[in-house]
C-alpha cells in the first residue's frame, strides 16, 4: 500500500515538506526549524500572506528557548 502526499510550504522556513494525506488538518512539526504548522492542501486553503501571527508565534518560541538555554548556562 503507498501513501499518497501533498506539498507544502513551511511558513517559517520556506522548506517545502512533503506531508502524508492522512495528517491533513492535524498540527505539525517541520524537520528542519521544528515550526508548528498545520498540515493542509495549499490549494484549498485560502491566501494567509498577511497572517504574521505564525512568525510571531515562532519569534516567541524562538525567544522562550534562547532564555532557557541563557539560564542553563548561567548555572
Amino acid at each position: 500500500m503507498s501513501a499518497t502526499f501533498f506539498i507544502q510550504e513551511c511558513p517559517t522556513c520556506g522548506r517545502n515538506l512533503q506531508i502524508r494525506l492522512e495528517l491533513l488538518g492535524r498540527m505539525i512539526a517541520c524537520p528542519q526549524c521544528e515550526a508548528l504548522l498545520e498540515a493542509c492542501d495549499p490549494a484549498m486553503r485560502p491566501d494567509r500572506a498577511h497572517d504574521s501571527g505564525v512568525l510571531l508565534d515562532r519569534a516567541n518560541q524562538l525567544l522562550a528557548t534562547a532564555a532557557d538555554v541563557q539560564k542553563n548556562q548561567a548555572r
